[in-house]
């Protein structure tokens, strides 16, 4: 049983026509990913400048509030100069010379009791043989508290 003249050009057309239905789907799909990566760019190019953007502003505004804040420790070690200044040379009335000198001994002797603390532990941990042969392995010097006789 043959087909038929008809039947085979029909069937010849119908295999021509998948055939560029499948080339267009190709195609359609070759465009598909290139627009998905022309779209994709752009999108990748607007968030890098919209966070660029961002990144400057809150730059600008923490350089703002640094150099704010250097000028105020600026100005706050300036007048304490200026009060201790005027307090040696006695033109202080509110801190007399006599009161920052007892401000210093107490700071001065509170940093000593800190030191003396300090001490006191640094000791302890050298006395420790494992933090003793760390110590030793950190600084290279083998002398000094808990080293025996």
């Amino acid at each position: 049983m043959g087909k038929t003249p008809d039947a085979a050009t029909a069937a010849d057309e119908l295999r021509e026509l998948v055939r560029d239905a499948h080339a267009a789907t190709k195609d359609l799909r070759q465009a598909l990913r290139e627009s998905q990566a022309y779209v994709d760019g752009q999108i990748k190019d607007q968030i890098e400048h919209a966070m660029g953007e961002e990144v400057r502003a809150g730059l600008a505004e923490y350089r703002t509030l640094v150099n704010r804040k250097i000028a105020d420790a600026e100005d706050a070690v300036q007048q304490r100069f200026g009060r201790m200044i005027a307090a040696v040379l006695g033109e202080d009335k509110e801190l007399p010379m006599e009161e920052m000198l007892r401000r210093i001994r107490g700071r001065q002797q509170l940093l000593e009791t800190r030191l003396t603390a300090a001490a006191k532990i640094l000791e302890q941990r050298l006395n420790d043989p494992a933090a003793r042969e760390a110590a030793v392995a950190l600084t290279g010097y083998e002398d000094g508290p808990g080293k025996p006789g």
